[in-house]
């Protein structure tokens, strides 16, 4: 087993998600726990590595743990940590300017935002990789690395870590990884010292550090608070192409599919389609039916091929618009698209194994990142920024029935 425990020296962290190890742009979100990809950067920084090494090894060290799986983190849980936003201050640039700032000469000031500070109920952090069996050697190595490392997070977060040392458990909890959790958590990968080297020679070239130059890989962590409530699925209707059509007619599929749906309501006797079916005459911030082409993603042979389509309703939507939606889209045949594209389309069988992309669980499952698989269609004129990409993500989300997002990366 290998334990590795940080002891924050002055009993916070600043640790935000602005950051190249986690990649995301936000001043104020707290990286709770300090996740697992921030330890290993540090023993990186610790102890150099590649031609930089300072301690005579080969870096076989951090290889085992960047090839192990993610570690269990006994910390704090969410409601055991108090959090802070700092204020923006003014510093002195290290650059020559024509002025004089302070008593500097020959240099100007420029605001920096601190972020947030984050406060736990207990100052130790201990992460543990119990199906690791180290040599001797390799914890000594380990060692010498966690006695160079001064800090975790930032420069103000002092930190004093211990390799292999019982520590008092006081009221600590324990984190797991859980591909059903509530939490997301940046983990090391087999190649992310390369990854870090290859930032590091950049930086020494006058590259500036950016988040996009590391790969990151994130896994599902359940906390001890358990995973948060999850909102029941809104009803959905799984429609399956005969064949798939291309990925580049997302939007022609979907138009034709809202298309002959509200045909089919119309002439099997329903009656006019509802506001919620078609969107028009709403109250603002209520919400409407989605016309949803199912792209073929996230496996090996996944290249964007539209297999299918989801009717998604309203979450509350009565049972009898339910069935007459149902009826509809089992009504309809075929699916014909601008230029003669033209396919067979059925209702999903539940009991269907195959195609992946068109099942429900394939969708549905809780989630706390969320990306677009197709374009998303900007609704206003002016150009997204970081200033604004927050604000106009967070309208998409809700207009999608998705929970507004904390952070969001355009």
């Amino acid at each position: 087993m290998i334990s590795i425990t940080a002891e924050l020296v002055s009993g916070s962290i600043r640790a935000n998600v602005d950051d190249a190890v986690s990649g995301a742009r936000d001043h104020d979100t707290i990286e709770w726990p300090p996740s697992p990809a921030r330890l290993f950067s540090a023993l990186v920084a610790g102890g150099g590595s590649a031609e930089h090494n300072r301690i005579g090894t080969d870096d076989s060290e951090l290889r085992v743990l960047e090839s192990a799986p993610p570690p269990l983190i006994a910390a704090s849980g969410q409601g055991d940590t108090h959090s802070m936003r700092l204020e923006d201050r003014y510093v002195v640039r290290d650059e020559r300017a024509a002025n004089r700032v302070h008593e500097y000469a020959a240099r100007t000031s420029g605001m920096v935002r601190p972020g947030s500070r984050a406060t736990p109920k207990s100052r130790f952090v201990t992460y543990v990789w119990p199906e690791l069996e180290p040599d001797d050697v390799t914890l000594l190595r380990l060692r010498q690395r966690a006695s160079r490392v001064a800090y975790l997070g930032c420069a103000d977060s002092p930190v004093r870590l211990m390799v292999n040392v019982p520590t008092n458990r006081d009221g600590r909890q324990m984190w797991r990884p859980d591909d059903d959790g509530d939490a997301s958590v940046s983990v090391p990968y087999p190649g992310y010292l390369g990854a870090l080297d290859r930032s590091f020679e950049a930086f020494r070239a006058g590259a500036s550090p950016r988040a996009s130059r590391i790969q990151r890989t994130r896994v599902r962590y359940r906390s001890p608070e358990g995973p948060r409530p999850v909102s029941e699925p809104a009803p959905t209707i799984w429609l399956q192409f005969e064949r798939p059509f291309n990925s580049r007619r997302v939007l022609q599929v979907g138009e034709a599919v809202r298309n002959a749906i509200l045909a089919k309501y119309d002439e099997l006797g329903f009656g006019e389609p509802p506001a919620e079916l078609h969107g028009h005459g709403i109250a603002p911030g209520d919400q409407h039916a989605g016309f949803v082409p199912l792209p073929n993603l996230g496996n090996r042979y996944g290249k964007g091929q539209l297999m299918g389509a989801a009717i998604r309703l309203p979450a509350g939507s009565s049972r009898l618009l339910m069935g007459n939606v149902e009826v509809a889209a089992a009504s309809v045949e075929r699916i014909s698209l601008p230029g003669g594209f033209s396919r067979a389309v059925e209702l999903r069988s539940p009991s269907a194994r195959r195609p992946w992309t068109t099942s429900s669980v394939r969708w549905q499952r809780p989630a706390t990142h969320f990306a677009t698989a197709s374009p998303a269609v900007h609704e206003r004129f002016g150009r997204i920024t970081t200033a604004n990409e927050l604000e106009i993500v967070t309208q998409w989300c809700l207009n999608a029935g998705l929970p507004a997002p904390i952070e969001a990366t355009v």
